[in-house]
């Protein structure tokens, strides 16, 4: 998961002259909870207001005229060098600022995590804007009672370019294959779904005898894929399409016996 993480004002205010303009304790003790044992991405002048790497997680810092390089702080180019280096670790990676990473990342992000102060600040450095159409509010808590509220933000997952981000801890080398679920994508001229799952055998004569052939699919660009199953292989073109991964249940498919022995098992 890649998710934004982020204190503002009512006016969006995220800093003034290079510092936090207010000091909440109840948002860095969220913060610590969520990025603990994560990863986390800052530019040059959010570092340099912590000053440090912070403990407990690995710290990306993205610039090109600071290097840091230590056993917990790597020293970055891009954001997509981040998500190279951490696809196959397991960690959650938590962008943390400053503005300009905000923006950058908000493409690929998949949750929004928003402290927002209940009164307006002035300032000079600001959250930008996104759009209610890619994400909905999941949830909302009161952290300091009339101070502060804290909102978590999900990606909507319904157009293929958002879906695969979201994806993006499945893929492997740029392929997916999965025997667990089945992709729908959605057909505006039949005004209906299309149905890609993996496809699940039993030898009628050998009953204990099952063999699941996977769902594969392969990034082929930013939202063109190639799907192939059992019996077909095509490439879509998802952009601006409604795709959904979802969960298979798996049913079998009996095939014909080899050598008929006419045993009756099968039903023919």
């Amino acid at each position: 998961m890649i998710a934004i993480i982020v204190a503002m004002s009512e006016n969006r205010v995220i800093g003034r002259e290079g510092k936090i303009p207010w000091d909440l304790p109840e948002d860095r003790k969220k913060f610590q909870m969520l990025t603990m044992g994560n990863a986390i991405v800052m530019g040059r002048r959010t570092y340099d207001e912590i000053g440090h790497p912070l403990p407990g997680r690995m710290t990306y810092l993205l610039s090109g005229t600071k290097k840091v390089e230590l056993e917990n702080c790597h020293t970055v180019q891009s954001l997509e060098e981040v998500w190279e280096k951490e696809k196959n670790t397991g960690r959650d990676i938590f962008i943390c600022g400053g503005a300009s990473v905000y923006e950058e990342a908000l493409k690929n992000t998949d949750k929004i995590y928003v402290t927002k102060l209940l009164e307006k600040v002035e300032g000079d450095t600001f959250f930008p804007m996104f759009s209610e159409e890619e994400f909905v509010e999941k949830s909302c808590e009161i952290l300091v009672p009339q101070k502060a509220v804290f909102y978590e933000y999900e990606r909507v997952q319904k157009k293929g370019k958002f879906m695969l981000s979201t994806l993006k801890d499945l893929w492997y080398d740029g392929k997916m294959v999965t025997k667990e679920k089945q992709l729908r994508i959605f057909d505006e001229k039949s005004g209906k779904w299309e149905v890609f799952s993996p496809v699940i055998f039993q030898n009628c004569m050998r009953p204990e005898e099952v063999t699941i052939y996977p769902l594969t699919i392969t990034l082929l660009a930013e939202d063109r894929i190639q799907i192939e199953t059992k019996y077909q292989q095509r490439e879509f073109d998802l952009k601006d399409k409604e795709i959904e991964l979802c969960e298979w249940e798996a049913k079998i498919h009996k095939v014909e016996c080899t050598h008929c022995e006419n045993c009756g098992r099968c039903g023919w």
